[in-house]
């Protein structure tokens, strides 16, 4: 098994991590990308398969804190590193 098939960052986790933390993540490949949040992938027409090889390839992630404010839905932004990602998802795992 591999470094990356073993890897903690998957779509379902980081919903969770979204929703635990009032967040959205983005997710961006060499050839695409995609916003996660606690309902799911955006854009939404992406498949599984689509979805999988983005968070397979992503290195870096951007978080961005929900806020309740429609003009303005993001407060603030910070970017982690694979490494740092799959940490804080793990976190979520004990």
């Amino acid at each position: 098994m591999t470094q990356s098939e073993r890897s903690c960052i998957t779509l379902e986790y980081l919903e969770i991590y979204c929703h635990r933390n009032s967040l959205v993540v983005g997710c961006l490949s060499e050839e695409d990308e995609i916003w996660v949040s606690e309902t799911g992938p955006e854009p939404s027409d992406k498949s599984q398969l689509e979805i999988q090889q983005i968070l397979r390839s992503c290195r870096t992630f951007e978080l961005r804190s929900r806020v309740d404010d429609e003009e303005q839905p993001f407060e603030h932004s910070s970017v982690l590193t694979r490494p740092e990602m799959e940490a804080r998802l793990r976190g979520l795992l004990n």
